[in-house]
């Protein structure tokens, strides 16, 4: 259910973020011996218990480990830090529960 949910998000375009983007292909599950074909993939979300990805910095925009988000790019940056409307949409949320 995340992989479907994430590639969900992914497909949202955000204004101001840039141009058309392709539709992100899931990948359940991917291991060392996917490399070669991740690197000519244009946009996909995807599944590992391999660390070695995150050192992998040239085959994703946004790394995620559990429930730390990490990215290499300056103009992702922004994205990754909680806001005040984060904050309240959290609360609603909880409050659902």
């Amino acid at each position: 259910m995340p992989m479907y949910c994430c590639c969900c998000l992914a497909n949202v375009s955000l204004p101001g973020i840039g141009g058309t983007i392709p539709e992100s292909k899931p990948f359940f599950y991917v291991n060392v011996a996917d490399i070669e074909s991740l690197e000519v993939e244009v946009s996909y979300v995807a599944c590992t218990t391999e660390k070695i990805f995150e050192e992998k910095r040239e085959l994703y925009d946004v790394y995620v480990d559990n429930q730390n988000v990490k990215t290499h790019h300056d103009h992702l940056q922004p994205l990754l830090k909680i806001n005040s409307a984060d904050r309240e949409k959290y609360r609603r949320l909880n409050e659902q529960r």
